[in-house]
């Protein structure tokens, strides 16, 4: 079995410690959670948004539960008392909770938990924001270029993660059925897995990398999109 261990940082001599000041530490900080393909909002306990990620900003949009700074998330009445509790609830008493906002291919799962910090400041709470897909854009590329898939191969694997069955991808693709089966055993192949489930579990193993660019709607597949595109989600 293949081990990880996460050693200790190397603590910095002196003379290449470099201090950050307030703003640097900032900056950092919005970096890094902006790099990350998983949206994290910070609120306080009343559900004032202290704090959103971009991927945040694009998937409460996608869901039509737009966060703003009076409100951590805009969604329906039910949903919003629910939220609004589990806020609540994080703030005062540390309970984590999952949730799951909206319906049909609009929805939206969120995990509410307490953050830990000094007495003094008021309590915060953290929402992280399931992910629209077991695999981004970005970090399916990187997955194909990894394993060398062809451009066709891509669009078939790109497919397959948006839920859609090998017919499915055949049609859409405008190819025959028999042509994306032979892929789908190629594709398996290359990533040394025996099953199409077993090639989207480690598709999901994929670290959440951020595009640069994000858009609603993901290429290379070109078929009907998971989810569908934000006007389709916000309906929903």
């Amino acid at each position: 079995m293949f081990n990880v261990q996460i050693l200790p940082t190397r603590q910095a001599t002196v003379a290449t410690a470099l201090p950050l000041t307030a703003a640097p530490v900032e900056s950092l900080m919005n970096a890094l959670v902006d790099a990350i393909d998983c949206g994290v909002i910070v609120s306080n306990a009343h559900g004032t948004v202290c704090f959103a990620n971009q991927a945040a900003r694009q998937q409460a949009d996608l869901a039509g539960a737009y966060p703003s700074a009076s409100r951590a998330m805009h969604c329906g009445a039910h949903d919003a008392a629910a939220l609004d509790a589990a806020i609540r609830s994080a703030a005062t008493k540390g309970r984590r909770q999952l949730l799951v906002l909206g319906s049909g291919e609009g929805r939206l799962m969120v995990s509410v938990l307490p953050l830990a910090l000094p007495e003094a400041c008021d309590p915060r709470v953290l929402l992280l924001l399931g992910r629209r897909g077991s695999c981004s854009t970005l970090a399916l590329e990187m997955l194909a270029n990894v394993h060398g898939l062809t451009l066709a191969e891509r669009r078939v694997l790109a497919g397959l993660l948006a839920e859609s069955t090998p017919r499915e991808v055949a049609a859409a693709l405008g190819v025959a059925l028999s042509t994306v089966r032979t892929q789908i055993l190629s594709i398996r192949a290359k990533l040394g897995v025996r099953s199409i489930e077993a090639l989207l579990l480690r598709a999901a193993e994929v670290p959440p990398m951020a595009a640069v660019v994000r858009q609603a709607s993901e290429g290379p597949w070109q078929g009907a999109l998971r989810h569908g595109t934000a006007a389709h989600a916000r309906a929903a």
